[in-house]
Parts: C-alpha cells; structure tokens; sequence
C-alpha cells in the first residue's frame, strides 16, 4: 500500500531524496510538506500553529529562488518511480487542468501569458490491479503566450511537433520512460484530447500500452464503413452496468461552460469489441502515413432514460479483447480515468491551491509543486476510504480510530477489532457535520478535511487522557 498514514514519514518518503543542493533545504522540505499533508488547506502561517521558527523557515524557503520547483517535483516523481516499478500492472493516466491564481499575480502575468493561470499536465499513476492510486510520474506547467502572438491553425502542418502544444501527450511518456527501467507494466489511459493519430502512431511505434477514448469517426482501411459504424455491427459480448454520479448544476462563468444538472444513475450497456487498421489523415505526419493497427471497444447505452444522453466510449486500445473478460479489463481501465479528475480538484479545492495569496509566480510555483505530491495523499485517503473491505488502521494508527470511535459512536463501547475504512471516512466527515442531504454519499474534500482538523484537536486530549490514567492502549 502506497498510502502512510503517518504525516512525517510519508513527507521524508515523499521529499527527502530531492536534490536541492543543501541538506538543511531538503529538510525544511519535508517538515513543509508534512505540516500541509496534516492541514492541507491551511495558510502558511497557520500550519506552523505558532512556531515563529517554522513559520520564519516556510517563508524562507518559499521565497528562496535558489530552490527550484523542478527540482522538488523531479525527486517526487522519481520517488513514484521507485513504487510503480514494482507493481504488476501500472496504470499512467494522463489529463490536462487549468490552475488559476489570485488577481494580484495575474497582474505581473498579462504582458507573459496566460491570464486564466498555468496550464497542468498531469500523469497520475494507478496500480491497475486494486485502483489504489500511488503517486504523480509527471507533471508539466506551462503559460500560454497572449491570443494575438500565438501561432494561428493555419500554422500547425508547419510547426515542428514539439512546438506544438499537443506534444504534451509524448513529452509525458518521454519524461515516464527515462524514470522507469522498464515500461512493459504501464498502460497509457487517456480521454478524447488525446485522439491525436501521431500520437497514436507514436504509442504503437515505441511499443506502449495504452487505452485512448477516441474522439474522431476515423476511416478505416477494411471497410467503407465508419470506424463507429464498423465497430457497432460487431456482435455483442455482454452486458456492462456504468455507474453514473450525480452532478449539480453548473452556471456559466468566465472559467466555466454552463452546463445542466444530473442525477445519479445506474447505465445499462453493451459492450462490442473488434480489430481495425486506422487509415492515416491528410494531416498525419510522413512518417505516419501508414495505417496502424488498434483493437477497438464500443460501450453504449442501448435505451438512454428519456430525455438524457446514452453512454458511450469508443475506446482504442493494445491490450487483448478475445474474450469478454479482457474487454471489460480495458473498460475497467478505462473507468479509472476519473481519478485524476479527482486527483486535480483535490489539488485546487482540497488544497485550496487557488485561493492562495503569494507574491511572486516563482514562490506561488514552489508551493504548486509541494501541494501537488500532497493532492495525492488526500486522493489516496478517500479512495481507500471509500473500501468496505480495507480495515481503518491502514489510513489510522489504533488510538486515532479509537478516539474516532468514542466520539463519534457514544453508545457503544469500543471494539476489539478495528472498523472498517468506509466507517472512518463517514465518521471523519460527520465531525465536521457532514450530512448525506444530497444522497450521493461523498464528501467533499473540505469538510473532509474539516472533519480530520476536528479529530486531531480531540485527540490530543485523548492521548493526554491515557496518559494520566496510565490506560493500556
């Protein structure tokens, strides 16, 4: 299990083998990251909970322009490395986020980029076996240069593909490869954006893994029929039950498009598998010119509720589909995909990352970097949370579920086993006064860690309890 639930020992796993020139860096590094993982949401100043000393030594080393912020994710992601490794089946699910900062930054941005923030690229790697997610592999920021400098759509077949910004697809796998000793247990998962045919082309060339949400109705060479169409007239496998979460309401915003509410549901699906030989584009490159050779599973929703739109995935893949066994196993690797949009709103929300006052985009960088390996932590919680099976003292050492327990569960006396870890996530969250009104039965990262502040101040008069009682714990 990738997940510790002790702070600092996951900070010094995390973080102490970043290269920054100076041990004593290193080290108010990790105690950063430890009193964050412990506080994610809190200030600066207030996770110093009054230590003038560590407070003085978080700001100087925020503020240190000798400590670069890639040096301190290189040494987490080669950390991750280490981890992937030695898994069976890994998967490196890549996504892109958009990350926005406070107005007075944006101030010092709009003659450089971007107004709307930096541009994240993402690679959050997932064991492919338990869904337990382990660590970031890689990471990418970027400022987007002002509308009218940027090179117009009639520039793309000219431009050299890592002037574009769609390279950020290979860039990642070329920056996952140099880590990893081998990449024979990692499996590429991606959505629609990344429906590029170099893209494709180069994954199938290198040899990769991958499972790609296709976007295009591409040709395909050995029929005259669509590659949506050619794939719906294959015979169906079986059936797949999709869970679909509820979703509230969203306004349009300067950030956001507007779109309706939804509830959650349970989808009916089918699921068609086949091979197929892509035709090349007009705007594949020379040396794509060639068809290439994918496997292809078709998802959808026969019988849509009325009123709302069916499911359905198109999904380009090398792993195997002769059997429905393994066309699920693409499905469930493919299902997976949401965990880095959980990881990035983890990251901005329950990080609070954008709401952050600093004064400089260098020290604001600094911070993005240490709160991204502590985005994961949180991310790690929740999923391991949310397991009926997982016992609690793999996210709680014995006398915080015990505190926990006593608290929360008033008319029962303490347990000889220790609960479960979906019991401690509700527990957690119902400190915080948390309260299912919506049905979904998730919590949000704030009152989550809301809950988690709570529990720590109670138990600190728990511990001091046992300790004047002399209680056997």
């Amino acid at each position: 299990m990738a997940y510790k639930s002790d702070a600092r020992c996951w900070a010094e796993q995390t973080f102490g083998s970043c290269n920054l020139e100076d041990p004593r860096r290193v080290k108010r590094l990790v105690d950063i990251a430890s009193r964050l993982s412990i506080d994610p949401t809190g200030s600066l100043t207030g996770i110093c909970r009054g230590d003038n000393a560590a407070k003085e030594g978080t700001y100087k080393f925020v503020e240190n322009n000798a400590v670069r912020p890639e040096k301190i994710s290189g040494g987490v992601h080669e950390q991750t490395a280490k981890i992937v490794a030695k898994r069976e089946i890994c998967l490196a699910i890549q996504d892109t986020t958009t990350v926005d900062v406070s107005e007075s930054l944006k101030e010092g941005w709009k003659e450089q980029g971007s107004p709307a923030g930096y541009q994240v690229h993402s690679t959050l790697a997932v064991d492919g076996k338990t869904m337990e997610p382990l660590g970031l592999l890689d990471q990418s920021r970027w400022l987007r240069a002002p509308k009218g400098s940027r090179p117009g759509k009639k520039t793309r077949g000219t431009r050299a593909p890592k002037e574009k910004e769609s390279y950020k697809w290979t860039a990642a796998l070329e920056a996952i490869e140099k880590r990893l000793p081998s990449m024979a247990n990692i499996i590429t998962v991606c959505d629609r954006e990344a429906d590029i045919y170099d893209f494709l082309c180069t994954l199938n060339a290198r040899k990769y893994r991958y499972v790609v949400r296709a976007s295009h109705d591409r040709k395909i060479e050995e029929s005259t029929a669509s590659l949506v169409k050619h794939v719906s007239g294959a015979a169906v496998l079986g059936e797949h039950v999709v869970s679909i979460g509820q979703r509230g309401r969203q306004h349009i915003t300067k950030k956001q498009q507007a779109r309706k509410a939804r509830q959650a549901r349970e989808a009916k699906t089918e699921v068609r598998a086949t091979s197929v030989l892509l035709s090349a584009p007009s705007t594949a490159k020379k040396e794509n010119a060639a068809p290439i050779s994918v496997n292809v599973v078709l998802v959808q929703e026969p019988n849509p509720p009325a009123g709302i739109e069916g499911i359905r995935w198109l999904l380009l893949t090398t792993e195997p589909i002769d059997s429905l066994e393994q066309v699920l196993t693409v499905v469930g690797y493919y299902s997976a995909r949401w965990l880095i949009e959980e990881y990035h709103k983890a990251w901005k929300t329950g990080c609070r990352l954008e709401q952050r006052r600093l004064q400089t985009h260098e020290n604001f960088e600094r911070v993005m970097v240490i709160t991204a390996a502590v985005a994961v932590r949180i991310l790690q919680l929740r999923t391991i949370s949310q397991s009926e099976e997982t016992n609690c003292e793999a996210i709680l050492k014995k006398n915080e579920w015990q505190c926990l327990y006593a608290i929360t569960e008033t008319e029962r006396p303490l347990p000889e086993q220790p609960p479960s870890a979906e019991w401690a996530y509700y527990a957690v969250a119902k400190l915080a006064g948390w309260f299912d009104s919506k049905g979904t039965g998730r919590v949000g990262w704030q009152t989550l860690w809301k809950g988690w502040e709570r529990l720590q101040l109670q138990l600190a008069g728990w511990n001091a309890a046992l300790q004047m009682n002399r209680i056997d714990r």
